[in-house]
């Protein structure tokens, strides 16, 4: 607990026991663990005083706590003053925490700069660091800088790195952008899997772009990845939206034959796009099996 940890240091030093970096790494720790970045700040400040310079353990621990408080001046200010200390030398940790920070404020373009120090400084990044950049490009709708930041660190993605990155194409309505960031997923060695065409399928959704939306239905099916509740439900709100009602229909009733779970958000477009296709038989049989499955009616 942070409360004891920081109670216990008082003592210490009241019975003028000498502090060191450890014990003060060890407080730091305590509450950044607890979210009190107020706390951490206060210690980081007191080891000053105390004349022990922060070490690496002290940074990372430190701005971790600021990042997860959302005090991204408070990280960023302890990251550059404590790489600048010769105890305190950044390792893949410090930037991550920073850029992490920096993901949670929204802040792409020091996220962005953060990365790229990452590599001058020879730090390795890895798929942690590049999603959390990524995503603060997706915060900010700012896909051209995601797919910027993608490029130079393909190797280093995964599954969660790719489906952010095609979320915020997404975004910003380039859905074509997404089909070419999975095309090149071959050489990134990232596995396709339902988390990714289910970010694919609904980057299609967003911009009317029920035939993409559907192929990548069908490429799941080739990849022998099963479609959930999500890739369904988007694949028929696409088809919704191009007034393909009979398509919605059979994607609907594939649903029900591999019994996936069918959900209001499913109901509705699958209801709404027989009504614009004069299929209101249909769409009455619908609402009767919504009201059976007792899925509320938007």
């Amino acid at each position: 607990m942070w409360d004891r940890a920081l109670q216990l240091l008082r003592v210490m030093v009241q019975r003028s026991v000498e502090m060191d970096v450890v014990i003060y790494n060890a407080a730091i720790s305590a509450c950044q663990r607890s979210w009190r970045w107020e706390h951490a700040l206060q210690l980081v400040r007191s080891m000053a005083q105390c004349s022990v310079q922060c070490d690496t353990i002290s940074l990372n621990a430190a701005i971790g706590a600021c990042g997860k408080g959302g005090a991204l001046g408070q990280a960023l200010q302890l990251f550059y003053e404590g790489t600048a200390q010769s105890n305190a030398e950044p390792n893949s940790i410090t930037f991550n925490a920073a850029i992490d920070a920096c993901q949670k404020a929204s802040d792409w373009e020091t996220a962005s700069l953060l990365l790229f120090g990452m590599r001058q400084c020879r730090a390795e990044s890895s798929a942690t660091s590049l999603n959390a950049a990524v995503s603060a490009c997706q915060n900010a709708d700012a896909w051209q800088e995601a797919l910027n930041l993608m490029m130079p660190s393909a190797n280093k993605a995964d599954t969660i790195v790719i489906s952010a990155a095609i979320s915020v194409c997404r975004k910003g309505n380039e859905w074509d952008k997404a089909l070419l960031l999975l095309g090149s997923l071959p050489s990134c060695r990232v596995a396709l899997n339902a988390t990714i065409f289910n970010a694919m399928i609904g980057a299609c959704k967003s911009a009317n772009e029920w035939v993409n939306a559907l192929q990548q239905l069908g490429a799941m099916a080739w990849n022998r990845i099963v479609a959930d509740t999500k890739s369904l439900s988007a694949a028929i709100s696409a088809c919704e939206m191009g007034s393909e009602w009979a398509k919605a229909l059979q994607h609907y009733c594939a649903m029900l034959q591999r019994r996936v779970e069918v959900s209001s958000i499913t109901f509705n477009a699958a209801i709404s796009v027989c009504r614009r296709g004069g299929g209101w038989e249909k769409a009455l049989h619908l609402f009767g099996s919504m009201l059976q499955s007792k899925a509320k009616v938007g």
